[in-house]
């Protein structure tokens, strides 16, 4: 039950990033123009009135909204990431102007700052015995 309902949220949470929340209100808006057309002018006038582009319903002038409204909006994520490029490409211009005895110098990564370094011993030859 419980990962059941994990895997909708996930696949909810895919299709809302992806922009398919607009593609499943854009498909609830046709299938209820192709109702409401189809009672009045029967089924095949119904689907062509639906998607002729004439006969938009309050429904789909919100999606084309939303979209619209989506699509010229700046994205907050690119406005940050051009922030941090700037502020990383200044921090590297920085250290590598300042190399001392022109030793060449790198930016430091975050794995410089925990400690990450390789073993310096060699393993024992021959391998130890096994004692029983």
């Amino acid at each position: 039950m419980l990962r059941r309902l994990g895997c909708l949220l996930s696949l909810w949470l895919c299709l809302y990033l992806a922009g398919g929340h607009w593609a499943v209100l854009q498909t609830v808006a046709w299938t209820g123009m192709v109702l409401d057309y189809s009672r009045i002018h029967g089924l095949q006038k119904g689907v062509e009135e639906t998607f002729d582009g004439r006969h938009p319903c309050p429904m789909c002038k919100k999606v084309a909204a939303g979209l619209h409204k989506e699509s010229t909006q700046p994205d907050k994520q690119q406005q940050q990431a051009s922030k941090t490029d700037k502020k990383s490409a200044t921090c590297i211009a920085q250290t590598t102007a300042s190399s001392p005895r022109g030793i060449p110098t790198r930016p430091l990564l975050p794995w410089d700052l925990i400690g990450f370094h390789t073993r310096s011993e060699t393993p024992p030859v021959p391998p130890p015995k096994r004692i029983s």
